[in-house]
Order: C-alpha cells, then sequence, then structure tokens
C-alpha cells in the first residue's frame, strides 16, 4: 500500500494470534484505521516520520489488538524522544518522578556519557502510571534485538509497507517542531542533541531555567497536539469501567 494513501489499515485475526495469514486472506478485520488519518509525511532528507495524529492510531491499534506491553515503550520514543538504547536502560524506580511528572535520561550514545532530566507530557505520565512498568516487566524484552524485532513486528501489522522503521519513533518531536515553527534550542536539548556552536554550548540556559523552557516550549505543544487523543483514551477507560460495575452489579 502507498502510505501516501488514506486507506483501511487492518489486522487480521489470524494474525492477532502470532500466525501469519495467506498471502491472499479473506480474514475477517478487526481493526480499521480512521479514513481521516493523514498521509504519512516525509522529512527534507527523505527519511520517514509520524506525526503526532499518527502515533496516537498507532497507539490505538496497540492498545485494539492486544499488543499492550509495547505501548509504554512507543509512547517514550514518540513522545519523550528517548533512543531505543536510552529506553531500555531506564530505570523505572529510580528515574520516574510521575508527581513532576518527570524522567532522568541516562546512558552512553555514541561514546559520549548522556545524562539530561526532562519533564514529560501528561499521555505519557498517564501510560506509565497506568502500566506500572516494574523491574521484571521491564526486562522482559531483554535485549535491543528483541525490541527492535517487536517493534517492527507491529509496525507491519499495523501498515502495510511498514511506515518506518523502529528507531524512527523518535523523531516525530524533531519534525512537528520543524513543521510547526516551533523547533529551537529547547527542542534540542529535550532530544539530547549536542550543542551546535558555542553560543549553544555556553550562551542558553542550563539547570531549572532549561527545564522550564522545555515545559513551556516542548511539553506544552505536545500535550496540545495530542489532546483530542487523550480525550478519547479517557471516554474508553470510563466506558470500560462503567461495563465492569454493571456486570459487578
Amino acid at each position: 500500500m502507498n502510505p501516501n494513501n488514506n486507506q483501511d489499515i487492518t489486522t487480521s485475526s489470524a494474525a492477532l494470534l502470532g500466525r501469519h495469514p495467506p498471502r491472499f486472506s479473506t480474514a475477517v478485520y478487526r481493526f480499521k484505521q480512521p479514513k481521516d488519518l493523514a498521509p504519512l509525511k516525509f522529512r527534507s532528507d527523505g527519511r520517514k516520520f509520524l506525526t503526532f495524529d499518527q502515533v496516537g492510531a498507532f497507539l490505538e491499534f496497540l492498545e485494539a489488538t492486544g499488543r499492550d506491553r509495547l505501548i509504554p515503550y512507543i509512547a517514550l520514543q514518540a513522545l519523550a524522544g528517548l533512543r531505543i538504547m536510552e529506553m531500555l536502560r531506564l530505570d523505572f524506580t529510580e528515574n520516574l518522578n510521575l508527581s513532576e511528572p518527570s524522567i532522568i535520561v541516562e546512558g552512553q550514545v555514541k561514546n559520549t556519557h548522556s545524562l539530561r532530566k526532562i519533564p514529560i507530557p501528561d499521555l505519557l505520565a498517564d501510560i506509565l502510571a497506568e502500566h506500572q512498568l516494574g523491574i521484571d516487566e521491564h526486562r522482559k524484552f531483554g535485549t535491543r534485538h528483541s525490541y527492535y524485532h517487536a517493534l517492527d513486528r507491529a509496525l507491519r501489522a499495523w501498515m502495510k509497507p511498514r511506515p518506518i522503521e523502529p528507531k524512527g519513533l523518535r523523531r516525530t518531536i524533531s519534525c512537528e517542531a520543524d513543521l510547526g515553527g516551533w523547533a529551537g534550542v529547547a527542542v534540542e536539548r529535550y532530544l539530547g542533541h549536542a550543542p551546535r556552536s558555542v553560543r549553544e554550548a555556553h550562551y542558553t540556559a542550563e539547570g531549572d531555567q532549561l527545564y522550564e523552557m522545555m515545559s513551556s516550549l516542548v511539553v506544552r505543544r505536545i500535550n496540545e497536539k495530542m489532546a483530542d487523543y487523550c480525550e478519547k483514551r479517557h471516554e474508553k477507560r470510563h466506558d470500560r469501567k462503567v461495563v465492569t460495575l454493571k456486570a459487578v452489579a
């Protein structure tokens, strides 16, 4: 399928059971992508990325098809801009603060030690609180290889051909910032990019001031972009609670 076409994207019930359906399968499909989903975007360098709307659609697909364990990791990539290894190294018991909410990202990136504290969007905080990832749960993927392939399978089930490579989820914030006119130092520091000039390295905000800049210039924008998805998510959660209460009664 051409990614620029707004066609229904579906997955078969056979795929949900972990089996590969025949090439010309006529199986009944259980999930349909919204018809108004925007076409896939391309960066100026030709690499693909997902818009925030498409990230929301992908998260809906994961929930609808029982791939819930991928949701917090994909949200960390797309909504906080974490690299795959940064995400897999994240210590949820030590580096996650849901009261702010914020995370401390630490690791080795391209042979350089990286450490940053970033505020996180409301949706991401809500997802992390709901899934309550512990050490055992976090280690289920084990390695970058196993996570990469799990995400690759999910992307191929969601859209054919695969819309982006797994590490491409991290491009959402920077590309949306470029398109929306809010790119700048706050976005660069949020994503853990090294300063590009002496001015950036020595004459820009640091510490609490930088944290506030990221909150107002980056996280606020993400919250605005994901507002519709958040509202739908809360409505679904409310409906599930009502159904549960009726069943108990």
